[in-house]
């Protein structure tokens, strides 16, 4: 199933914040597991850093 953007629009912006830093974290996590090749699934790296990415750009958005 492919990850969306749209469950991410109705959260406020101190709910994508949190998510931000919880996906920071997850994102730490996995580059550690890569590094010592305890991690299987490496595109779970990339699927981290599009999300963190897409929070970012909401953020950004509400900004303006």
């Amino acid at each position: 199933m492919k990850d969306s953007i749209t469950p991410l629009r109705s959260l406020s912006v101190e709910e994508l914040i949190g998510a931000k830093h919880e996906e920071e974290a997850t994102l730490i996590k996995l580059r550690h597991e890569l590094a010592s090749g305890e991690l299987k699934n490496h595109r779970a790296v990339r699927k981290a850093r599009i999300r963190m990415a897409r929070i970012e750009t909401l953020l950004r958005e509400r900004e303006r």
